[in-house]
């Protein structure tokens, strides 16, 4: 019973924590969207539901993944239009380089997402030690 107690703590401290490092990753409307599906998820009373929540929020994550990659390639065709310093940089930076497309790019989200419980592990402390 005395083992529960201190899990329970840890578990605090590691939500806190959580959430700490959210508003200082992460602008405040991104983290007001996590902060929202972590409470429809507390709320939920169902592992279908929370499932359901997930679904929903990782479905939003990629659609606007996706706007924003179609963002990034509208503004570099303007770049490249209307800049020739900028298409000249563009031109040198690629010699020799494989064109990387739409599968890495998801592969480079989903890693980024795999790192996330590192991040979230690792970095406050390391961070702790630079400011002291």
């Amino acid at each position: 019973m005395s083992s529960a107690a201190p899990h329970h703590q840890s578990d605090s401290s590691d939500k806190l924590e959580d959430e700490q490092l959210e508003q200082l990753l992460l602008s405040s409307d991104q983290a007001k969207l996590i902060q929202a599906v972590r409470e429809n998820l507390r709320r939920c009373e169902t592992n279908e539901g929370k499932f359901r929540i997930c679904a929903e929020a990782r479905s939003q994550l990629l659609e606007q993944h996706t706007q924003f990659e179609l963002l990034i390639a509208l503004f570099e065709r303007v770049m490249l239009v209307e800049c020739p310093g900028y298409r000249s940089w563009r031109r040198k930076k690629n010699v020799g380089l494989a064109h990387i497309d739409a599968e890495d790019e998801r592969d480079r989200f989903i890693g980024v997402a795999k790192c996330t419980p590192l991040v979230v592990g690792n970095t406050p402390r390391s961070w702790e030690r630079d400011l002291i």
